[in-house]
């Protein structure tokens, strides 16, 4: 059912971009995953598409410039937090459609294995459903190119 509506997502963008529009050149993420080291910001998908900056804001326009094409964020069905990252959960209500269901997640390398596993396993919060500070997420681990989630 999650990839009708990426498929449908997709579909929609192509509808509105403008005549000439490359469809190679769209860029639909399923997962996001947002990091904070320090004063900097990373917000990757599991396209293999990154952007940083020092707020949301440079980092999400930093993932725009880089990405090849038009990179679609409405499409994410999985939202990655580090514990640092936590706290921009309401910002990226502006981002991320409030369905997408997140979890927290530390130094996870394989963003599309990670989107194929919870796709399978998918947690129970909701983005929309974050609100306060008291915010109790799953924690999405990886080792030896396996996941878990816990809680």
């Amino acid at each position: 059912m999650k990839q009708v509506w990426i498929y449908f997502g997709v579909l929609l963008a192509l509808m509105l971009l403008p005549a000439g529009t490359d469809a190679a050149k769209l860029a639909p993420a399923q997962l996001v995953y947002v990091q904070t080291n320090g004063s900097e910001i990373t917000v990757r998908t599991d396209l293999g598409n990154m952007g940083s900056g020092r707020d949301l804001s440079e980092a999400f326009k930093d993932l725009e410039n880089t990405t090849p094409g038009k990179v679609f964020l409405d499409t994410a069905d999985y939202l990655l937090v580090d514990e640092t990252s936590v706290r921009y959960l309401q910002e990226l209500g502006g981002w991320l459609k409030g369905d997408c269901l997140v979890c927290l997640g530390k130094e996870i390398k394989d963003l599309p294995g990670a989107a194929d596993y919870l796709d399978a396993h998918p947690p129970g919060q909701k983005l929309k459903e974050c609100r306060g500070d008291e915010v109790v997420l799953p924690h999405l681990t990886e080792m030896d190119e396996r996941f878990c989630l816990k809680g």
